[in-house]
């Protein structure tokens, strides 16, 4: 670009930006001479060669720079004051890079203080468009880059942001929310019905002071300096804040007349309510009501503590009644009212509670207890005498079949207490003379030759009949083992050390691999491991069978991805450990995690608060159907059917319904579901605030209509769910030390003997070679049909008749 051309641009760019300077002289000194603009740019020293109007015209040049620069530099930027000749033309260029990064910061700053101006006109309603404020930052906008810097356009913006703060403060006063400026904007155009209403109040009063009667005259007399201001401006704001403290404190004067007046109407009232709270010889009717109430509550099973933590609310509305008059003791009276309903309906559900404590248990519920008590009597006479006393004294009231539910649980839960007392003392198992006088009575059996005999040909029958069980029990483990034929083998013979090591038969320990197999574990090591850990549940679970402790284990393993490893101490010692300390069996909780155990895990539950749950709720409900209860308040959280197991369109709404009625929510943030256990957890700290039908408006929401009971035990049994979950945190080495008790036990140590037995008879008649017998007795057989063809009916009823009775006498058929 040549120099004529550059200057020209120069002047284009700072005329488009505004800038008015004497470059107009420089554009016409070039029309008439463009080779002289070559003297003013020339490096070279050649200025000092230029003549007259070319020197002035630089130094004008100069001139006007230095003003430009200046420009530039009130607004911030940072530009070169070097302005010799050889540097004019680098000069020139800074400028014009500076006027364009200027506008560019013009453009930013005007666009930013619009959108300032936009949101606070927005949250004004409108009405701070009118102040001097809002227009000062309008006017910094349109003047940016001629009237106005950015910093002055930013003190502007400040002003008016201060100025909002305030006048919002001051319209705030008036007792109003949200936006403060659109709601005095809306009083002031209802302002003429607010004073006729204040007026026509006052006018209702026996007496009218006339101080009242002239503030309520001044309040229209501000409503005229009011409306005389510009609305938005810093005057109208005082003026409408003043007013309506003028409305506040008139209002204040009116109903304190009321107050006043209203009073002697009620002093009948007022005098009946304080000669029941004292009638002069320090008794108080109120504070005897409240006596009753705790008196009733005892009466239905509650204890003392609880009572009165019911009727707290109750007593306090009461010691507030004390320092009152006038119509507020009136209004706490009506309270008190209020609340002694409430309590009334909370004992009238104690009664239900206790009402059915006092039902016949079932005769399947009393047959079990029976047969539970009887059976640990007679696996613990080395129990002391106290302990068997109080337990055949159970026994005798279980026989009289009158029987109520509280002393179902209060008899199940000491039985467990004493199976620990007895533990601690070592008094478990049967006695010396006991089983002494068993094997005497057995060893009388032996004495005669021909018991002896017998013995013999029975225990060889009973052999041939393990081994036959035992075989039956392999074929359904090869359908699904991956194991060679050795594997299957040494599995076989192993099987016996296991069933001894773990307490139970043979049969047992090969069944359970199997099942273990169908179910993925189907290698020897693994089959063998699992085999072990579902057999040692079986043991330390009085009452659980192999196939319930399988199918436990496999269901919880499975909804927690537990891995075996850990097992023991994951599963096994967390559940043996509340069927120790709670009232339920470790059979009673797997029931409910079968049941419960998938929808929990979806419920963000985990393993420990399921168990937690469901043991807080079954000790009072005492029915294995807990699980399903906790499984439909889990899906029903979330919005879906218990039954159908989709959405539910009626449940849609439970999240916002359960926060209306309790002011629990059951969602950690906007996309993630607190545990159902946090959930009751924080239902359980308000239940008792709750009235009785917002209860049972949320346990139907929750576990629905025919599992509401379920969520009313686990609400007012919460403390146990807190212990279970402690109990298990320290539950590492339960299982174990379970498993050492069991194996001191006479049942353990007969096992012990008659799988020696089983192991025995597994290496006297081994599978192949009963298999080859049989094949042989076959053969015979063959061999018979032959002959009778040959030698007829009575030729060969000899022959078969022995075979046959000799076989049958060994058990081959």
């Amino acid at each position: 670009m040549d120099n004529n051309d550059f200057i020209l641009k120069i002047v284009a760019e700072l005329e488009q930006k505004g800038i008015k300077t004497g470059f107009d002289k420089l554009k016409k000194e070039l029309e008439k001479d463009p080779a002289k603009i070559d003297v003013i740019l020339d490096t070279s020293g050649t200025v000092g060669k230029t003549k007259g109007s070319i020197k002035k015209l630089a130094a004008e040049l100069h001139n006007e720079l230095s003003v430009e620069i200046s420009k530039l530099q009130k607004q911030g930027q940072d530009i070169n004051f070097d302005l010799s000749v050889g540097d004019v033309e680098e000069v020139i260029q800074n400028v014009i890079n500076h006027t364009k990064k200027l506008g560019e910061s013009f453009d930013v700053a005007s666009d930013k203080a619009q959108k300032f101006l936009a949101k606070f006109n927005k949250k004004s309603g409108g009405v701070l468009i009118n102040s001097d404020e809002f227009k000062a930052v309008q006017e910094a906008i349109n003047g940016l880059g001629n009237t106005h810097t950015i910093e002055d356009l930013n003190k502007a913006m400040n002003t008016l942001e201060v100025t909002y703060d305030n006048m919002s403060s001051k319209l705030r006063n008036s007792g109003k929310s949200l936006n403060p400026f659109i709601n005095a904007k809306n009083e002031m155009s209802t302002m003429d019905k607010t004073i006729e209403g204040i007026s026509l109040e006052f006018d209702k009063l026996s007496s009218k002071p006339d101080d009242v009667a002239n503030a309520i005259k001044e309040l229209s007399v501000q409503q005229d300096m009011v409306n005389s201001f510009t609305i938005g401006t810093m005057e109208w704001a005082d003026a409408y804040g003043h007013l309506q403290q003028m409305i506040v404190n008139v209002t204040k004067d009116i109903s304190n007349l009321q107050k006043a007046q209203s009073s002697k109407s009620l002093q009948p009232r007022i005098d009946e309510i304080q000669l029941s709270m004292d009638n002069g010889h320090g008794a108080s009717k109120y504070q005897n009501r409240i006596q009753s109430l705790i008196n009733d509550f005892q009466k239905y099973g509650v204890s003392i503590e609880t009572a009165k933590t019911q009727t707290n609310s109750l007593q306090q509305i009461f010691n507030d009644m004390k320092g009152l008059s006038g119509q507020e003791l009136v209004t706490q009276a009506d309270n008190f009212e209020q609340e002694f309903k409430a309590v009334k309906i909370s004992i009238d559900e104690a009664k239900l509670s206790y009402d059915k404590l006092l039902q016949p248990i079932s005769s399947s519920k009393q047959v079990n207890l029976t047969n539970k008590i009887e059976k640990w009597l007679s696996n613990n006479t080395r129990a002391t005498k106290s302990a068997r006393q109080e337990l055949e004294l159970y026994l005798k009231e279980l026989s009289s079949g009158s029987i109520n539910q509280e002393q179902y649980v209060k008899f199940s839960n000491r039985l467990t207490e004493l199976d620990t007392e007895m533990r601690i003392m070592g008094k478990l198992g049967k006695s010396l003379f006991q089983s002494l006088s068993e094997g005497a009575k057995k060893f009388t059996s032996w004495i005669s030759a021909t018991a002896i005999v017998m013995k013999v040909i029975t225990t060889i029958r009973t052999g041939i009949g393990t081994v036959k069980e035992l075989d039956t029990a392999l074929v359904d483990l090869k359908k699904t083992a991956n194991m060679s034929a050795s594997e299957l083998r040494n599995f076989y013979l192993s099987a016996n050390d296991t069933a001894k090591q773990m307490g139970v038969t043979t049969k047992a320990i090969i069944e359970q691999a199997a099942a273990w197999s169908r179910l993925g574990f189907n290698t020897a090591e693994a089959a063998t491991q699992m085999a072990k850990l579902s057999s040692q549940f079986q043991l330390i679970s009085p009452g659980m069978t192999s196939d319930e402790a399988v199918s436990g284990l496999v269901s919880t393993m499975k909804a927690y991805d537990i891995e075996v490893n850990d097992v023991l101490d994951g599963i096994m010692s967390k559940v043996n450990v509340i069927g120790n300390n709670f009232a339920l069996s470790n059979a009673d909780i797997v029931a409910m995690l079968q049941d419960s155990v998938s929808a929990m895990v979806e419920g963000n539950n985990t393993l420990e608060e399921t168990i937690a749950l469901e043991t807080a709720a079954f000790e009072i409900a005492q029915d294995r159907s807990v699980g399903n209860g906790f499984k439909t308040v889990a899906l029903r959280l979330r919005g879906i059917n218990e039954e159908t197991q989709e959405l539910d369109d009626s449940l849609k709404t439970i999240q916002g319904d359960l926060y209306d009625l309790t002011g629990v929510s059951i969602m950690e943030n906007t996309d993630t579901y607190k545990s159902t256990y946090q959930i009751l957890k924080e239902m359980s700290e308000v239940w008792d605030s709750l009235t009785d039908k917002t209860q049972a408006k949320a346990l139907e929401l929750m576990f629905g209509k025919l599992r509401a009971n379920i969520g009313a035990s686990v609400l007012k049994n919460f403390s146990a769910a807190e212990k279970a979950m402690d109990d298990m945190a320290n539950s590492a080495g339960n299982a174990e030390a379970e498993m050492s008790v069991a194996m001191d036990s006479i049942d353990y140590k007969l096992n012990k003997v008659k799988e020696t037995g089983t192991g025995i008879a597994q290496n006297l008649f081994g599978q192949e070679e009963m298999k080859s017998i049989l094949d042989a007795i076959s053969s015979i057989g063959n061999g018979l049909d032959w002959l009778t063809d040959k030698l007829g009916l009575f030729g060969s009823v000899t022959t078969i008749g022995s075979g046959i009775a000799s076989a049958n006498g060994l058990g081959l058929t």
